[in-house]
C-alpha cells in the first residue's frame, strides 16, 4: 500500500504485507477490492490449479503488517469473482467461473452464482454469506467483472455474454424479482470490464474494443431508449480501445 501523505518517489511511503497463509487458508490471487468503511475486502478469485472463495479482509484500524488485524473465511464456493460492490452493509462479489472437473483452471463454465457479505455479521459465520444464482433468470446472466452501486441498485458489468444484471437493494436479495437483466447485444455490448457512476448515468468500461456503453438510471433499465453507445477507438486519432476499470473525478470519467 501507498500512504498518499507521504512523498510519492520516497520508498518509505509504501509498505507490503504477506497474507497469503492469513487464518491457515491458502489466501492468493484476488481480483479488486472494495471498502466498507472499516475494512479492506479482497475479492477471492484463484489459487492457481482451481477457482476459490476465501474472503480476505483487512481491518484499516490495524498495524497493516501485523497478522491480527488480516483475516479470512472460506465461503465454500469454488467459482471465481471478478471485483465487488458495496452498498454500505453488504459486499456483492461479481460471479466469474465455475470450476469444473478439469485439473487446470478452466473457463468454460459461466457462472451466476452472486455471493452477498453482511458486514454487519460474524466475518467468519457461515450464516453471514449467501447466494443468488442469477443463472434463474437466464442462461445468460452470468460471468460479470466489476459492480457499481448507485445509491440504490448494484449493476453488474458483464464480461461474456453481453447482458447487463442489476439487484434491488430495497428488494429480497433472494428473490428472482429483486433482479433484472438487459439484453445489450443489440446494441452492440461485448466485453466489459468494471463501471463507473456519475451521478445519473452508469459507464459500462469497454475492454479489448472501444464501443462505451452508458445507462441513464432515470430511464427504465430494459428500455433500450435509456441506454447511449459511442464508439471511442480513434478518439484523437489515437488507437484509444481496450480498457480495464475506469474512475470519476467529480467531472470526467
Amino acid at each position: 500500500r501507498y500512504d498518499t501523505h507521504g512523498d510519492f518517489h520516497d520508498p518509505a511511503s509504501y509498505e507490503a504485507y504477506d497474507a497469503s497463509r492469513t487464518d491457515k487458508l491458502r489466501t492468493v490471487c484476488y481480483y479488486g477490492a472494495t471498502f466498507d468503511g472499516r475494512y479492506m475486502i479482497f475479492t477471492p478469485r484463484d489459487r492457481g490449479d482451481g477457482y476459490h472463495s476465501r474472503v480476505l479482509r483487512y481491518d484499516t484500524h490495524g498495524d497493516f503488517k501485523n497478522s491480527s488485524s488480516w483475516s479470512a473465511h472460506d465461503a465454500g464456493l469454488a467459482h471465481s469473482h471478478q471485483s465487488a460492490a458495496c452498498d454500505g452493509r453488504y459486499v456483492y462479489f461479481c460471479p466469474g467461473y465455475e470450476e469444473t472437473s478439469e485439473p487446470t483452471i478452466s473457463e468454460a463454465v459461466l457462472s451466476g452464482s452472486v455471493l452477498r457479505l453482511d458486514t454487519q455479521g460474524d466475518f467468519r459465520d457461515p450464516a453471514s454469506y449467501s447466494i443468488f444464482d442469477a443463472k434463474a433468470l437466464s442462461d445468460e446472466t452470468a460471468c460479470y467483472d466489476g459492480a457499481v452501486f448507485d445509491g440504490r441498485h448494484i449493476y453488474f458489468i458483464p464480461l461474456a455474454t453481453g447482458v447487463a444484471l442489476r439487484y434491488d437493494t430495497a428488494g429480497d436479495f433472494g428473490d428472482a424479482a429483486s433482479w433484472e437483466f438487459f439484453d445489450g447485444k443489440p446494441l452492440g455490448m461485448k466485453a466489459y470490464v468494471g463501471g463507473v457512476f456519475d451521478g445519473r448515468y452508469v459507464y459500462y468500461v469497454a475492454y479489448s474494443h472501444g464501443l462505451m456503453i452508458r445507462y441513464d438510471i432515470e430511464g427504465t433499465f430494459t428500455d433500450a431508449g435509456s441506454w447511449q453507445t459511442y464508439d471511442a477507438s480513434a478518439t484523437s486519432g489515437i488507437a484509444s480501445d481496450g480498457f480495464d476499470g475506469g474512475c470519476f473525478d467529480g467531472r470526467f470519467v
